[in-house]
């Protein structure tokens, strides 16, 4: 048997008086708790001022009373949800200001890094070559100019194969003193590179390495600040093994090659989370 008409009426109404509570939950949702809360403030000053005007002795003197009282709530309410507007548009417009200040910084600060490891030689009086040297070069991708730009390189020979636990503290050679034992500092121009700071392996070493009795090990970092304010210092650091074949008294018959290591190759956020942060040197 078909149901009742006045039973779907009841079920209309039922759905219309969720619809009116679904569109107020999504009004209230709509307005800032903070607002709700000052427009609760006026509403309830507005009743207190109502019941302020019971004890005025007649009509005319509650209505004296009464509109210019609530007609000042009303503007101070107004001028309080004025203030309140604005600050929450000077936030989103801060938000927005940071946002874009961030995307300037990142697409045009300085970005240096090492993918080329330059090598040369060296020679005495009689032709001999005695050494080779190996440069890194620091390149600068970025759209703008370096600041305080210091790099050293350190290298080390190991008997046999580097050990997985190899120490990535500063080096210098013997021969250099110790008040001389500083950071070389540079500067790189935008979509430039510059020569680091050099290191030398003797011969007689390299004979070893091509021999496979020694390997040999360079590594080395490079500190900077990009030309924005208030922002960090920035880090690039490198580690690389050399290894070689061919006939190393012959600079012209001797081939290098050079591995980018796992550990210690990174820059920032990278060498921070490895533990090498901007402005780390070696275990304190």
């Amino acid at each position: 048997m078909p149901e009742p008409a006045h039973d779907d009426n009841e079920q209309n109404k039922v759905a219309k008086k969720d619809g009116s509570l679904h569109r107020y939950n999504s009004l209230l949702q709509i307005v800032p708790v903070g607002l709700r809360w000052m427009v609760l403030a006026g509403g309830l000053l507005e009743v207190i001022l109502a019941l302020t005007c019971i004890f005025v002795p007649n009509m005319s003197e509650r209505l004296k009373f009464f509109t210019p009282n609530a007609l000042s709530i009303l503007v101070i309410l107004a001028i309080v949800v004025q203030i309140h507007i604005y600050r929450e548009q000077w936030k989103v417009m801060k938000g927005s200001t940071d946002i874009a200040e961030r995307a300037l910084v990142a697409g045009q600060r300085a970005y240096v890094s090492c993918s080329v490891i330059e090598i040369g030689h060296a020679v005495d009086g009689t032709g001999r070559v005695t050494y080779y040297i190996f440069t890194p070069r620091w390149d600068n991708d970025g759209n703008t100019p370096t600041r305080n730009f210091l790099n050293h390189v350190s290298r080390r020979v190991y008997e046999g194969r580097i050990p997985k636990d190899w120490d990535v503290e500063d080096m210098w050679d013997d021969g250099i003193p110790p008040d001389e034992r500083k950071a070389v500092a540079a500067g790189i121009g935008p979509k430039r590179f510059i020569k680091g700071q050099s290191v030398s392996i003797p011969l007689e070493d390299v004979v070893k390495v091509v021999s496979e009795a020694k390997q040999a090990l360079i590594w080395g970092w490079a500190e900077y600040d990009d030309v924005f304010p208030n922002t960090p210092k920035h880090v690039s650091r490198i580690a690389v093994r050399i290894t070689a074949g061919g006939n190393p008294y012959d600079p012209g018959q001797v081939v290098f090659t050079t591995t980018f290591l796992g550990k210690y190759n990174c820059s920032d956020g990278e060498c921070a989370r490895q533990g090498y942060p901007a402005g780390w040197k070696g275990p304190s």
